[in-house]
Protein backbone atom coordinates (compact mmCIF):
# COMPACT_ATOMS: atom_id res chain seq x y z
CA UNK A 1 0.00 0.00 0.00
CA UNK A 2 1.28 3.41 -0.88
CA UNK A 3 0.26 6.70 -2.28
CA UNK A 4 2.03 5.95 -5.55
CA UNK A 5 0.58 7.67 -8.64
CA UNK A 6 -0.98 4.44 -9.92
CA UNK A 7 -2.89 3.79 -6.71
CA UNK A 8 -3.65 7.45 -6.12
CA UNK A 9 -5.27 7.49 -9.57
CA UNK A 10 -8.07 5.29 -8.21
CA UNK A 11 -8.97 7.89 -5.57
CA UNK A 12 -12.11 9.94 -5.87
CA UNK A 13 -11.61 13.72 -5.78
CA UNK A 14 -13.15 13.66 -2.29
CA UNK A 15 -10.69 10.98 -1.14
CA UNK A 16 -7.82 13.05 -2.53
CA UNK A 17 -8.95 15.95 -0.33
CA UNK A 18 -9.23 13.69 2.72
CA UNK A 19 -5.79 12.22 1.94
CA UNK A 20 -4.25 15.70 1.76
CA UNK A 21 -5.95 16.65 5.05
CA UNK A 22 -4.71 13.50 6.79
CA UNK A 23 -1.15 14.19 5.61
CA UNK A 24 -1.40 17.82 6.77
CA UNK A 25 -2.51 16.56 10.20
CA UNK A 26 0.60 14.39 10.47
CA UNK A 27 -0.99 11.04 9.66
CA UNK A 28 0.84 8.74 7.29
CA UNK A 29 -2.03 7.41 5.17
CA UNK A 30 -1.64 4.76 2.55
CA UNK A 31 -3.93 3.94 -0.34
CA UNK A 32 -4.97 0.36 -0.98
CA UNK A 33 -5.82 -1.24 -4.32
CA UNK A 34 -9.50 -0.28 -3.90
CA UNK A 35 -8.69 3.39 -3.42
CA UNK A 36 -9.44 3.26 0.31
CA UNK A 37 -7.32 5.28 2.69
CA UNK A 38 -5.64 3.46 5.55
CA UNK A 39 -4.02 4.84 8.67
CA UNK A 40 -2.55 3.17 11.71
CA UNK A 41 -3.03 4.93 15.00
CA UNK A 42 -2.64 3.64 18.56
CA UNK A 43 -1.84 0.21 17.12
CA UNK A 44 -5.18 -0.01 15.34
CA UNK A 45 -5.78 -0.03 11.60
CA UNK A 46 -8.42 2.36 10.29
CA UNK A 47 -9.94 2.33 6.86
CA UNK A 48 -11.55 5.40 5.29
CA UNK A 49 -13.81 4.59 2.39
CA UNK A 50 -15.39 6.89 -0.16
CA UNK A 51 -16.85 5.55 -3.38
CA UNK A 52 -17.42 7.33 -6.65
CA UNK A 53 -20.97 6.00 -6.96
CA UNK A 54 -22.08 7.85 -3.79
CA UNK A 55 -20.31 11.19 -3.65
CA UNK A 56 -21.40 12.15 -0.14
CA UNK A 57 -21.07 8.85 1.74
CA UNK A 58 -17.98 8.29 3.91
CA UNK A 59 -17.09 5.38 6.18
CA UNK A 60 -14.47 5.20 8.90
CA UNK A 61 -13.77 1.67 10.13
CA UNK A 62 -11.60 -0.02 12.71
CA UNK A 63 -11.06 -3.00 10.49
CA UNK A 64 -11.04 -6.58 11.76
CA UNK A 65 -10.96 -5.85 15.49
CA UNK A 66 -11.91 -9.41 16.38
CA UNK A 67 -11.61 -12.70 14.53
CA UNK A 68 -13.50 -15.76 15.70
CA UNK A 69 -14.03 -19.39 14.80
CA UNK A 70 -17.32 -21.30 14.61
CA UNK A 71 -17.32 -21.85 18.37
CA UNK A 72 -17.01 -18.10 19.01
CA UNK A 73 -19.49 -16.89 16.40
CA UNK A 74 -22.51 -16.77 18.70
CA UNK A 75 -20.75 -14.61 21.29
CA UNK A 76 -19.19 -12.39 18.61
CA UNK A 77 -22.59 -11.71 17.04
CA UNK A 78 -24.30 -11.18 20.42
CA UNK A 79 -21.60 -8.73 21.53
CA UNK A 80 -21.77 -6.89 18.19
CA UNK A 81 -25.54 -6.51 18.49
CA UNK A 82 -25.31 -5.34 22.09
CA UNK A 83 -22.63 -2.75 21.31
CA UNK A 84 -24.42 -1.52 18.21
CA UNK A 85 -27.61 -1.03 20.21
CA UNK A 86 -25.81 0.84 22.99
CA UNK A 87 -23.59 3.19 20.97
CA UNK A 88 -24.92 6.23 19.23
CA UNK A 89 -22.56 6.83 16.32
CA UNK A 90 -20.58 3.65 15.65
CA UNK A 91 -21.75 0.11 15.06
CA UNK A 92 -20.27 -3.34 14.84
CA UNK A 93 -20.38 -5.18 11.55
CA UNK A 94 -20.00 -8.96 11.51
CA UNK A 95 -18.76 -10.41 8.23
CA UNK A 96 -17.01 -13.63 7.39
CA UNK A 97 -15.15 -14.63 10.52
CA UNK A 98 -14.41 -11.19 11.91
CA UNK A 99 -15.92 -8.04 13.37
CA UNK A 100 -15.24 -4.45 12.35
CA UNK A 101 -16.54 -1.23 13.87
CA UNK A 102 -17.70 1.56 11.60
CA UNK A 103 -18.95 5.10 11.80
CA UNK A 104 -20.41 6.32 8.57
CA UNK A 105 -22.37 9.26 7.34
CA UNK A 106 -23.30 11.55 4.55
CA UNK A 107 -21.22 14.71 4.22
CA UNK A 108 -21.79 17.07 1.34
CA UNK A 109 -18.12 18.08 1.23
CA UNK A 110 -14.90 16.38 2.37
CA UNK A 111 -14.29 19.30 4.76
CA UNK A 112 -17.49 18.34 6.61
CA UNK A 113 -16.15 14.81 7.09
CA UNK A 114 -12.72 16.01 8.24
CA UNK A 115 -14.37 18.49 10.63
CA UNK A 116 -15.85 15.58 12.61
CA UNK A 117 -13.00 13.12 12.02
CA UNK A 118 -11.71 13.24 15.61
CA UNK A 119 -15.24 12.69 16.92
CA UNK A 120 -15.70 9.72 14.60
CA UNK A 121 -12.37 8.21 15.69
CA UNK A 122 -13.51 8.65 19.30
CA UNK A 123 -16.84 6.98 18.61
CA UNK A 124 -15.20 4.06 16.82
CA UNK A 125 -12.65 3.62 19.60
CA UNK A 126 -15.39 3.72 22.23
CA UNK A 127 -17.30 1.01 20.36
CA UNK A 128 -14.14 -1.11 20.02
CA UNK A 129 -13.47 -0.87 23.77
CA UNK A 130 -17.11 -1.61 24.55
CA UNK A 131 -17.10 -4.61 22.22
CA UNK A 132 -13.98 -6.05 23.83
CA UNK A 133 -15.28 -5.52 27.37
CA UNK A 134 -18.59 -7.11 26.38
CA UNK A 135 -16.72 -10.16 25.09
CA UNK A 136 -14.76 -10.28 28.36
CA UNK A 137 -18.04 -10.21 30.31
CA UNK A 138 -19.43 -13.05 28.19
CA UNK A 139 -16.27 -15.08 28.78
CA UNK A 140 -16.44 -14.45 32.54
CA UNK A 141 -20.10 -15.50 32.66
CA UNK A 142 -19.25 -18.62 30.68
CA UNK A 143 -16.47 -19.53 33.14
CA UNK A 144 -18.80 -19.01 36.11
CA UNK A 145 -21.46 -21.19 34.47
CA UNK A 146 -18.87 -23.94 33.91
CA UNK A 147 -17.75 -23.76 37.55
CA UNK A 148 -21.34 -23.96 38.77
CA UNK A 149 -22.05 -26.93 36.48
CA UNK A 150 -18.94 -28.77 37.67
CA UNK A 151 -19.79 -28.08 41.32
CA UNK A 152 -23.37 -29.25 40.77
CA UNK A 153 -22.19 -32.47 39.16
CA UNK A 154 -20.29 -33.55 42.28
Amino acid sequence: MSTSPNQAASLTPQSREVLAWLEAQGYRPTVDDDGDLRIVMFGRRYLITHQADDAIYYRLAAHRIHAYDDAGREEAVAAALEVTASTKVARCIVHGNHVSVIADGRYSEPVHFTAVFDDLIGAVDHAVRTYRSTLDEYAARHRVDEIIQKASAH
